[in-house]
């Protein structure tokens, strides 16, 4: 049996939502994750939980063929017990690396560590240099969406 990846991403893809281009790239990837069998990680009360249903209450805006898509993701990502991993109690990020580390990601880290594979999708540059240099220790691997996304789409595609 294949292993499944299971994804902690983080706020940026509320950005996505809002910009017609990047959401196609998001709705393309989460298509294919939902295709694919694999999961995404979720923390109730979290900054991403907030910004993951702020995108439903702003798709009252949208143009019915986006606002589809919006309900789409709703009904077989966001909010299906099947795709989405919820997380009532997190793994702490050991002490030596907090420092290091900007206190708002801490809670995305921590979701990350609870993870089987550890994988942290994010748009911030800084977050992923300061996670390069502890990867052999952390063991959090962590990926830039928009490379991530078209090489994942591109993957799934063959």
């Amino acid at each position: 049996m294949e292993n499944k990846e299971i994804f902690t991403i983080d706020e940026w893809i509320f950005h996505y939502s809002q910009d017609d281009e990047k959401f196609k790239l998001l709705f393309k990837f989460l298509f294919c994750l939902f295709e694919k069998c694999d999961k995404f990680a979720f923390k109730t009360g979290t900054n991403l939980a907030h910004k993951i249903f702020e995108i439903e209450k702003l798709s009252v805006n949208c143009k019915p063929e986006k606002k589809k898509m919006i309900k789409f993701l709703f009904q077989n990502i966001f909010t299906n017990s099947l795709k989405r991993i919820d997380f009532e109690q997190t793994k702490s990020i050991p002490e030596k690396f907090k420092p290091n580390l900007h206190s708002k990601d801490h809670y995305l880290l921590e979701i990350a560590l609870s993870t089987e594979t550890k994988t942290l999708i994010t748009t911030d540059e800084r977050l992923k240099n300061q996670l390069e240099k502890v990867e052999s220790e952390l063991g959090i691997k962590c990926f830039l969406a928009e490379e991530f996304m078209k090489n994942y789409i591109e993957q799934f595609s063959k």
